[in-house]
């Protein structure tokens, strides 16, 4: 989880610093997110039946965007390094097996640091997240000492919750309608109709087709 201080006087100097920081070392963001993915390529084929990867670093007005929302909220960053999700990679597994098998592997595949943490929402969202850092032996080679002090954040899923993480990114946590600050009162039952979904359909529907694979690989 990123390190998060409470409000302190000089909180639009902090942010500014951050965003001014970040956009000097974007390029670096974007290599490091590349690094890491051809890294674990090799793992996700090993283990996954199918799967997707998905690259992405943050652009400099997301990180606004971030730091104002997470303002409003009581939450402050005092440093860029604080911030765990600048470099972010997506990987969709068709089943939770393969899910299973890719995060009981990863750990003995890199040398670093692994933080992991699931992340589960009322609305749906449903997925592993590990924060990961290149460790000592790689950071001995030349082309990955540049990353020493980066962090990225790998979020693990399979194909059905992603599809549904992406609806519930927009709609509630992005909120990109700006329906709850409009209608606090539809935005809440827009989430219990969320929920409602989820609960009779997305779930069976995982379910089944977990069982669907597992029964033609029997």
């Amino acid at each position: 989880m990123p390190h998060e201080l409470g409000p302190a006087p000089d909180d639009a100097g902090s942010a500014e610093s951050i965003l001014a920081e970040f956009g000097s070392r974007r390029h670096l963001y974007e290599d490091f997110t590349l690094a890491v993915g051809k890294l674990v390529e090799p793992l996700l084929q090993r283990v996954g039946d199918r799967y997707q990867i998905h690259y992405r670093t943050k652009s400099v007005e997301g990180l606004r965007e971030k730091l104002a929302r997470k303002a409003a909220q009581g939450v402050v960053y005092r440093r860029l390094a604080d911030l765990d999700d600048l470099s972010g990679l997506r990987l969709i597994f068709y089943s939770e097996r393969s899910k299973r098998r890719f995060l009981d592997a990863i750990g003995d595949e890199v040398s670093g640091s692994l933080q992991f943490e699931e992340r589960k929402v009322i609305s749906g969202y449903d997925a592993t997240h590990i924060v990961m850092s290149f460790g000592p032996r790689r950071l001995q080679l030349s082309e990955y000492r540049r990353f020493a002090d980066l962090k990225i954040e790998i979020q693990v899923t399979t194909v059905l919750r992603h599809a549904w993480a992406e609806i519930e990114h927009d709609l509630v946590y992005k909120d990109i309608r700006g329906l709850q600050q409009r209608d606090p009162q539809r935005f809440a039952a827009m989430q219990r109709r969320l929920r409602s979904i989820m609960e009779r359909y997305i779930k069976p529907a995982s379910a089944a087709l977990e069982d669907i694979l597992n029964d033609v690989d029997e």
